[in-house]
């Protein structure tokens, strides 16, 4: 708004500023009414612009996003989302890639190649690694869960993600546990199994994967709870290896 732009963002209203308001009013009203959303930096950017504020909606349509976690099970979930819906599906990667192994550099090349299409890579404005985020904050994990996974994966996801969002993860149909307990403290999300219902297990995964020429095969360890899950290599380094 002007008035906010000659007053510095302060200040007593004089008559002249009246048509500004106004104005501004109703472009407020204009984007509430629209039944759109608008993201929060188009806002933000017609704040600035003097074209008042509203609440934040998107222009673009509702999305179902595929959250891939450089694993065969999201890999798979991701590919039969695209299958099926083939627009408006966004494939979101969590960037944690400088504490894994270098080869899941590969494994994403492979798997974002396979999908056809970019895999939007989005990560932590405060951490840059597992590391940073321990010796920043002296902190591994406790009954909360692990601080990594907090900070370098679901900060940037809570950052990205839009109310209408349809989210998908790689849980899969073996897994129903893991599933009933997401969606009891996730209850606030909209969620598909595609995993699930196509009846794809651990293995079928894998399995699935593997026909179009990418292997999963080296452990990931995860240093907060020493578990080891089988992670994605390229077929590239599968075969360099001799595995």
């Amino acid at each position: 708004m002007s008035f906010i732009q000659r007053h510095g963002g302060v200040g007593i209203l004089t008559p002249e500023d009246v048509p500004d308001l106004r104005n501004a009013v109703k472009e407020a009203f204009a984007i509430l009414m629209d039944g759109q959303w608008h993201s929060g930096q188009e806002i933000k950017e017609r704040h600035r612009h003097g074209q008042g504020e509203a609440l934040r909606r998107v222009r673009d349509p509702m999305r179902r996003v595929v959250w891939f976690s450089c694993g065969a099970a999201s890999a798979v979930a991701a590919r039969l989302t695209l299958e099926k819906h083939k627009e408006d599906v966004e494939v979101v990667y969590c960037d944690t890639m400088a504490s894994e192994h270098e080869d899941n550099q590969r494994f994403f090349d492979d798997v974002q190649e396979w999908l056809g299409q970019p895999i939007t890579r989005i990560k932590s404005e405060k951490y840059d690694t597992v590391d940073d985020v321990f010796e920043k904050t002296r902190y591994l994990a406790g009954i909360q869960g692990a601080r990594c996974t907090v900070e370098m994966k679901k900060v940037p996801r809570f950052n990205f993600q839009r109310p209408d969002d349809i989210h998908i993860f790689g849980l899969t149909a073996d897994e129903p546990g893991r599933i009933a307990t997401f969606e009891k403290n996730n209850h606030d999300l909209n969620l598909e199994w595609p995993l699930q219902t196509e009846g794809m297990t651990k293995d079928r995964c894998l399995a699935y994967i593997a026909q179009a020429g990418i292997v999963s095969s080296l452990p990931c360890i995860n240093s907060a709870t020493g578990t080891i899950t089988v992670r994605g290599a390229s077929k590239r380094r599968a075969r360099g290896t001799g595995t």
